[in-house]
């Protein structure tokens, strides 16, 4: 009982190209009534078609990774759909690349916030995110007025 998550990061040949009951799906599955198997398909690889052999419902989604490179120890990022404003992601540098999944296709800003460096450095606006893996890099600089004691 209860809904099923599985990430799926494989490259496949020879299979059925459609969901369906041929046999030949990448993945056979029996989903149970009331259930829901979401397949999470990452990093651009091959959409594994399927086939049902239950009354559940199967969803598949498919995700790409946005890598931030350069955000220096301790900056946060927040990430915003352009139009409506909401909030996608936040998270704080560790001074080691960032990433955002996503779906593809939806146009965000991304704003870096320290008090350590210039508040309107950086900050990336009406980015469309690719239905592919993809990296950008923050330009951010210090804040040449601000006084750390």
């Amino acid at each position: 009982s209860g809904n099923i998550s599985m990430d799926w990061q494989n490259y496949l040949t020879g299979y059925a190209g459609s969901n369906g009951s041929t046999g030949n799906e990448a993945i056979l599955v029996s989903v149970d009534s009331g259930i829901t198997l979401t397949i999470n398909v990452g990093g651009g690889y091959t959409f594994p078609y399927y086939y049902n052999t239950g009354l559940g419902t199967v969803t598949v989604v498919s995700s790409f990774t946005l890598t931030v490179t350069d955000v220096p120890t301790g900056v946060q990022m927040t990430i915003v759909n352009s139009s409506t404003r909401t909030e996608l992601d936040h998270q704080t540098s560790t001074g080691i690349d960032m990433t955002y999944s996503h779906a593809g296709g939806e146009t965000v800003d991304i704003m870096f916030l320290d008090v350590d460096y210039d508040p309107n450095s950086g900050n990336i606006y009406d980015l469309t995110l690719p239905s592919t893996n993809s990296s950008i890099k923050a330009n951010i600089t210090e804040d040449v007025n601000y006084d750390n004691p």
